[in-house]
């Protein structure tokens, strides 16, 4: 099975929408403008020779080509597009001849051609794996395919885990570009070295056999995500099955034991900021880097287009909808850098990588809202937006309950929704008339004829669900700590307050046992929490609790006294 992504994508007003407008207009447009912004600058034989060593500030190059690519697509801008090529021909204008496109100089110990380079504290592959990724979304494959050749030579006999940081993780990231290459070139030699790598991986790491992700390496999140979906390139681009199983195992453990309830992998409290956790360890200050919320989506994202299963899209959509949004000033240009269930919000400085992975992850939600499979279409994310599948002659106006229909002749297929997380279908009404569609594997599923100005609509039920939690800590069989606490949700949004009446940061809230829900009341898409003798709790959405600005309070776990 392989998901093709819709061609276009318009994204109409709503949580979703605005906010890809919004991060469009004040960083896509603002960031890079043409060849003389300064994070295109860097990459001129001038500027590589004055560079700053061991820094990483080179991938926003490639990242927003990412991003800018995607957004081109789903617009068409003709000006974006431009800016694209400006930028591509730049890079590949002050490529090296031995395929050098990084930000370091010549005779630098950090370059990654030197073999001092294992000695010293160097993101030299890093950068250059965006490069890659940047160029080959842009469709600029010669400067690509050159960078890797030069990798090729350069690690001939040579590992790339001896290079970068958190026990080589940093540069093993190379594996799916690489794999990638490969798809884009035919050319096995460069999934070759991706394999060789891996291999690697779990001779010194345990990449691929350990159980829990927080025990390899030093268990840098971002870092392992990108190179778990490097596995399931590289089972693109071989087919070997091991590299998805073990891909979807080391989801699976994350998705279990290293999730925050907004969908982030989170960790951060007893270690290194951007590192997993332990497993079973808690916190409701537990924080989740928006880089590593972007590589959990793309990984959920690549699963899901391999498997087709419903639980990667609604692990997607509830990191997109919680994690991501929420981590996005109302400005569209300002990220924060961790987001915590319970914490304020702090927008990162300018060069923090976290700005241009979450404006990146945003713009390839496109991607997710539909895809096609042979026959079949897949509507995955119920926000509103029109999408186009040129090859069916088909378009789609989507939003939360129903979908309209516009086609070049009546199509026969499949249509698939997905039932959004925690929603109950209460009807299905197909040009006003009943229907008995079924729904298999979280999908309502309907085949016929298609024309357009058919309508599928439904109702449906997204009821409050508070989800309670217990933390616990035994020593030599005696509980010896014990907390409840209980998040508040509703489908795949969680919700939060804000500082509470007005100064508290946090509250124990009475809730009955055999009734949680009892004391809440849906408003709107507003939540109150009602108890006798208090002003109610308002609770909204994650991403707008408190406010969207710098400085906003957000709590998301409250303490529970259970009745």
């Amino acid at each position: 099975m392989s998901h093709r992504p819709a061609d276009r994508v318009t994204w109409r007003p709503g949580p979703v929408g605005d906010a890809v407008r919004d991060s469009l207009e004040g960083r896509l447009r603002e960031f890079i403008v043409d060849e003389s912004s300064e994070p295109v600058v860097m990459f001129s034989p001038e500027a590589r020779e004055v560079s700053d060593p061991g820094g990483w500030y080179g991938e926003h190059l490639g990242k927003w080509l990412v991003a800018a690519s995607h957004a081109a697509q789903r617009t068409g801008d003709p000006v974006l597009t431009e800016r694209i090529r400006a930028v591509v021909d730049f890079v590949s204008q002050n490529q090296e001849p031995s395929g050098y496109a990084g930000t370091y100089a010549h005779d630098a110990a950090w370059r990654m051609t030197e073999t001092s380079s294992e000695k010293v504290r160097t993101w030299d592959v890093w950068v250059h794996a965006w490069t890659m990724m940047g160029l080959l979304r842009a469709g600029a494959i010669e400067p690509a395919v050159c960078i890797g050749e030069l990798m090729l030579t350069t690690f001939a006999e040579r590992s790339l885990l001896d290079l970068g940081n958190h026990a080589g993780l940093s540069s093993a990231v190379a594996t799916e570009p690489l794999a990638e290459l490969t798809l884009a070139t035919g050319d096995p030699r460069f999934a070759d070295l991706a394999a060789r790598t891996v291999e690697e991986l779990e001779f010194r790491l345990g990449f691929l056999s350990k159980d829990d992700a927080a025990e390899i390496g030093t268990g840098k999140a971002y870092q392992l995500l990108w190179c778990v979906t490097g596995l399931v390139a590289l089972y693109r681009a071989t087919g070997e099955r091991r590299y998805l199983d073990a891909a979807i195992r080391r989801w699976l453990n994350i998705a279990e034991f290293h999730l925050s309830p907004l969908g982030g992998p989170w960790g951060g409290v007893a270690g290194h900021k951007e590192v997993f956790n332990s497993k079973g360890f808690f916190s409701p200050y537990g924080m989740t880097e928006t880089c590593a919320a972007a590589s959990w989506m793309s990984l959920c994202r690549e699963l899901f287009k391999i498997t087709g299963e419903a639980r990667y899209a609604a692990a997607f959509e509830r990191t997109l909808l919680n994690t991501l949004l929420g981590a996005l000033d109302e400005n569209g240009r300002d990220w924060v850098y961790f987001t915590f269930p319970n914490g304020r919000r702090n927008n990162t400085y300018h060069w923090a990588c976290c700005r241009s992975s979450g404006a990146m992850a945003l713009e390839q939600a496109s991607g997710m809202v539909a895809t096609s499979d042979e026959s079949e279409v897949f509507v995955n994310l119920l926000h509103p937006a029109e999408v186009q599948f040129e090859q069916l002659g088909l378009a789609l106006e989507i939003s939360e309950r129903a979908i309209h229909f516009k086609t070049d002749a009546e199509t026969e297929l499949t249509l698939k929704v997905r039932v959004p997380e925690g929603a109950q279908i209460l009807s299905i009404t197909l040009n006003g008339e009943p229907n008995d569609a079924v729904i298999q594997d979280g999908y309502l599923q309907i085949s016929r004829e298609w024309a357009t100005g058919d309508e599928l609509s439904w109702e449906v039920n997204t009821p409050i669900r508070v989800v309670p939690f217990t933390y616990s800590v035994d020593h030599h069989g005696q509980e010896v700590v014990r907390m409840d606490y209980a998040y508040v949700a509703r489908g795949p949004w969680v919700y939060a307050t804000g500082l509470i009446d007005g100064y508290r940061k946090e509250e124990t809230l009475r809730i009955p046992r055999l009734t949680p829900e009892a004391p809440f009341r849906l408003e709107n898409d507003e939540i109150r929490f009602y108890a006798p003798g208090r002003t109610p709790i308002l609770f909204l959405p994650y991403y707008r609790a408190g406010g969207r600005h710098e400085g906003a309070w957000r709590t998301t776990w409250l303490q529970i006294a259970w009745q």
